[in-house]
């Protein structure tokens, strides 16, 4: 499922996308695999451009094998 479609302050956008991310920059997509940990997978509910920067924050949850959230996660990418 594709879904919040992020500018992320230089020209490119961010987009959720399942278990991934995309970023477009330059005329391509390119997918971001997101980090996991101790055998939680993240699910991104949103993601969010800071104006006037390149970053773009995601917020979620790390949810085990039997989809129970554990944890809630953010992750930043850019500057």
């Amino acid at each position: 499922m594709l879904s919040d479609l992020v500018y992320d302050g230089k020209g490119g956008l961010w987009m959720r996308a399942g278990q991934k991310l995309l970023h477009y920059k330059s005329g391509k997509w390119k997918t971001v695999s997101l980090p996991r940990k101790d055998g939680l997978r993240p699910e991104i509910n949103a993601l969010a451009h800071i104006p006037k920067t390149t970053s773009v924050w995601a917020v979620g949850a790390l949810a085990d094998e039997r989809e129970v959230y554990q944890s809630s996660v953010i992750l930043k990418y850019g500057k």
